[in-house]
């Protein structure tokens, strides 16, 4: 019995996660222009997992950045963005307009994709969820972090010029 209720779990929780994939992937192409396919989400668990990662083994032990003006800030993230180029796919976190939606899916996408959604994102002025862009292997990233009057910036694996 208690395995089956497991499985039921498993099944709703899926079917949910295609829901908000479906929604999500609406949101960015009339948003932001960006077509993005449903292999280009993680899965929720690796999502979540990556995240946790980051929250508990790199964030804490660098050093952050406090800015209060969001063009500084959105200069800055293109300046780290474009240092990252090396790498053919960066992971993209928490880029969702979805108020609703509790769970965080992570985008694997090609450098240029990854560089359009953000200067998109840039271009609005409209950061007001965390943000967090990694490489496929966590060694380099920056998170962006929404506080009440500011945003805490915090970057690791990538040098400043």
């Amino acid at each position: 019995m208690k395995e089956r209720k497991e499985r039921l779990k498993e099944i709703i929780s899926r079917n949910k996660s295609r829901r908000e994939i479906d929604i999500m992937k609406k949101v960015y192409r009339n948003k932001w222009g960006l077509e993005i396919e449903v292999e280009d989400f993680l899965p929720l668990k690796e999502s979540e997992e990556i995240i946790s990662n980051i929250y508990n083994k790199v964030i804490w032990g660098y050093n952050n950045n406090k800015i209060y003006d969001i063009n500084r800030l959105m200069i800055n993230i293109k300046e780290y963005i474009y240092k990252m180029n090396n790498n053919e796919r960066l992971i993209v976190f928490n880029l969702n307009e979805i108020p609703d939606f509790k769970r965080r899916y992570g985008l694997k996408l090609e450098y240029n994709k990854s560089v359009f959604l953000i200067e998109s994102i840039v271009e609005s002025c409209r950061l007001n969820l965390d943000v967090i862009i990694v490489d496929e292997c966590l060694h380099s990233g920056l998170c962006v972090e929404v506080e009440e009057h500011s945003f805490l910036f915090t970057t690791w694996g990538i040098e400043k010029d």
